[in-house]
């Protein structure tokens, strides 16, 4: 019978196996979190799948983004600044309206802009790695430093339960346990079995607080992971990749089988040659697009500079 609020209810931790590794689902969090952020912004659009440059070719002037305009014909695409388009021609006349004077650029431009932008990694993967290492031994590390003590710390006190259960003429329940809403209170009267089971939940939320935090330096270093793999793709270097299936507690197995694998026909001889919707989904933050260039954004903090 299921209990809908009638009696309190807990969350139990490790109580079965993960399906993917702890700070894996914390990163998916944060970047959940992320994308809903860009969705409450009213000057960003959606990000679609089928037109991949969708909200995220961005206006140098004004920080809008571009809205894509078709021929009748079809015969040429383009970019504009939405904020050209939204200001009406009679609220110019009358003074009343301010319009963006960003120039408009051809949709065939932009694609081989990502192309010359992606081309420039294979000259960027020493500065990559390096990047990744500091995230690695730094931040990353300070915080894995912590989690390492506390769950030194919540096994010498689980092991105490477990001492004191062992003592005592009277059953002891050691299960510990989180109640929704907030931590259990504590007083002077309470046991050291009451006490220690406290202890343990205050340091299982630092950290909870600390794998949110881990997620948010893990999603970058992840970031330049996947760019480093497209970088060994695009300079023939990848290894192969064995099969693997069912639940997957390790970080790095994790990774190992979800590996990307760019579509036959995008790079040739080391080189981007075809634009492609997956690669800018996956890779590309945004495009700045400026009076005499272009600036790519990757998602791993990388930036290109790219003029035309």
């Amino acid at each position: 019978m299921k209990n809908a609020g009638v009696l309190p209810q807990y969350f139990v931790e490790d109580d079965h196996g993960p399906i993917v590794p702890k700070a894996v689902y914390y990163q998916v969090q944060g970047e959940r979190k992320r994308r809903s952020a860009l969705m409450l912004d009213p000057s960003k659009l959606r990000f679609g799948k089928r037109l991949a440059l969708n909200g995220r070719l961005i206006c140098g002037h004004c920080g809008r983004v571009l809205k894509r305009y078709v021929k009748p014909d079809e015969t040429k695409t383009d970019w504009r600044c939405r904020q050209r388009a939204m200001v009406k021609k009679s609220n110019l006349k009358e003074g009343t309206g301010m319009r963006c004077d960003l120039r408009i650029v051809r949709e065939a431009d932009v694609q081989n802009v990502v192309a010359m932008a992606f081309n420039e990694l294979p000259s960027m993967r020493d500065e990559l790695i390096v990047a990744q290492e500091r995230l690695l031994t730094g931040e990353i590390g300070r915080i894995d430093a912590l989690l390492s003590t506390l769950n030194g710390q919540q096994d010498q006190m689980e092991n105490r339960l477990d001492q004191l259960a062992a003592t005592m003429e009277e059953p002891v329940n050691t299960t510990v346990v989180s109640e929704v809403g907030g931590e259990p209170e504590v007083d002077g009267s309470s046991t050291e079995v009451e006490f220690l089971k406290a202890q343990i939940v205050s340091i299982r939320n630092q950290k909870n607080a600390l794998y949110a935090e881990r997620a948010e330096h893990a999603n970058k270093e992840v970031q330049l992971r996947i760019l480093l793999e497209l970088v060994e793709q695009m300079t023939g270097e990848v290894q192969e990749i064995e099969g693997g299936s069912g639940a997957c507690y390790d970080y790095e197995e994790f990774f190992r089988r979800t590996r990307y694998t760019v579509p036959e026909g995008v790079i040739q001889d080391g080189r981007m040659v075809r634009f492609d919707n997956d690669l800018v989904i996956r890779y590309l933050e945004n495009i700045l697009v400026e009076d005499h260039g272009y600036t790519v954004r990757f998602k791993a903090g990388v930036e290109v500079k790219v003029e035309g």
